[in-house]
């Protein structure tokens, strides 16, 4: 049975940490129209240069796999930049049991990304001189 890209949900949040840093994506879902203001130009290559974490058992650039129950395919997402107006696109890629890949176009459209680094190591002695030079200036206050 073929995979049904019509159950695909709406929005897909992404969550990911990779050294102490979180990174955290909302996509939504891409719908072909005349009138869209959105990335409608087909025009897209494989974004290499991301940041994310992808999916170690997909392979390169492969964000999530995702399977369903009546189904023998595996639709992968894929990263992907359009290079026309720079936006960030997940791909859809349709693996059969046998290996191979045949692309369904533009699922989703990146919609919200955010970056929290790892907060700074501060070491003990760093602080201690931080609260002594503190202490020192409220004291000449009084």
């Amino acid at each position: 049975m073929p995979f049904d890209l019509e159950k695909l949900l709406p929005t897909l949040a992404t969550w990911a940490g990779e050294n102490g840093s979180l990174y955290e994506r909302v996509y939504r879902r891409h719908k072909t129209r005349w009138y869209s203001p959105s990335c409608r130009h087909g025009a897209f290559k494989v974004y290499a240069e991301d940041p994310f974490p992808t999916d170690p058992a997909g392979g390169e650039n492969v964000l999530q796999i995702w399977t369903e129950k009546d189904s023998d395919e595996q639709l992968l997402l894929v990263t992907s930049k359009c290079l026309v107006c720079g936006k960030v696109l997940l791909e859809g890629r349709l693996k059969t049991p046998d290996g191979n890949e045949t692309s369904v176009g533009i699922l989703y459209i990146l919609a919200k990304n955010k970056f929290t680094p790892a907060p700074k190591e501060v070491s003990d002695a760093a602080l201690r001189e931080f609260y002594d030079r503190g202490r020192g200036n409220s004291a000449r206050r009084c």
